[in-house]
């Protein structure tokens, strides 16, 4: 049985990340709010990491659609990491490539949020 859907935030050493686990859907939208909000606090950049098994429902791209746009008025980026199949192909059909850049690993967007590598192409 998969675990109850969940928000984390964490802090690298260079970027806040949020750990969201479990199927992503509107269930989720207020931890993902307070989180994002504590996250972009000191930071212009952040890195939602998906767990890999999860789905993503359409009531969770309207979520996400809600914080690019907050995003994109504070002049913040965010990047993903974590996404399964499902979730790329998600992230594709919809667009959301255009406002989220996607990266095979944590590391490699710790990376770009340095400027020294691009994402997956949209």
């Amino acid at each position: 049985m998969r675990s109850k859907p969940a928000v984390i935030l964490r802090q690298s050493a260079e970027l806040p990340i949020i750990e969201i686990s479990g199927n992503f859907s509107d269930a989720l939208v207020e931890d993902l709010r307070v989180a994002y909000q504590e996250a972009c606090r000191c930071h212009s950049q952040v890195i939602l990491k998906f767990d890999e098994g999860g789905r993503i429902y359409s009531s969770g791209i309207a979520v996400l659609v809600g914080l690019i746009k907050e995003a994109e008025e504070q002049g913040q980026k965010i990047h993903a990491t974590g996404l399964s199949a499902h979730f790329i192909s998600v992230f594709k059909l919809t667009g959301l490539t255009k406002y989220i850049q996607i990266f095979p690993s944590e590391q490699e967007a710790l990376a770009a949020s340095a400027g020294s590598q691009s994402g997956v192409e949209s």
